[in-house]
């Protein structure tokens, strides 16, 4: 805990600066989180200097590689193309079986969502957390009989196609 210091800003009260000017330690017993007008707080973490020299050197070695990518040999290419692919298809494979199972399930009042935070604006890995969010809705019986005459109306168009392809080819 030494090497975090905690400092308040704070504005001088006779001038109307935008930002503090000046910054004052604080006692870690003096410490207050309130929110008070005109009151800033800074976190300070020094990190250590192995680990800034080995994230210089990763992001380095990362830009250099990509600006490279043009004299690539034709393999590495091919695999970068086929992992981009890949990944696509398996995003719109979600994408797709994450909305016919809100279809099916909205049908009898559930709002239910797979991975609820697949296009929300998260890092990569909390794309995929929680996995499922369920909520019952409010709906009254009108929203119902609604809801299940469009799915009859689906089930039967399903049907007619089945029975004869050839409708789609005139389209």
């Amino acid at each position: 805990m030494q090497d975090k210091v905690i400092l308040e800003l704070r504005r001088n009260e006779s001038i109307k600066y935008k930002w503090p000017k000046k910054l004052q330690a604080i006692d870690s017993s003096k410490r207050d989180f309130s929110s008070a007008a005109g009151t800033f707080y800074q976190f300070n973490v020094t990190p250590s200097k192995h680990y800034m020299n080995l994230v210089m050197v990763v992001t380095m070695g990362v830009v250099v590689g990509v600006c490279l990518f043009p004299i690539w040999p034709q393999s590495a290419k091919v695999v970068i193309f086929y992992f981009s692919l890949y990944m696509l298809y398996f995003l719109l494979g979600i994408s797709v079986i994450r909305l016919l199972i809100w279809g099916v399930l909205r049908i009898f009042g559930l709002d239910f969502w797979l991975f609820p935070n697949l296009n929300a604006d998260v890092g990569p890995l909390d794309s995929f957390r929680p996995l499922y969010e369920c909520n019952s809705t409010e709906d009254d019986w009108a929203e119902y009989v609604g809801r299940l005459l469009g799915l009859g109306i689906v089930i039967y168009l399903a049907l007619l196609l089945r029975e004869d392809p050839s409708i789609v080819e005139e389209y």
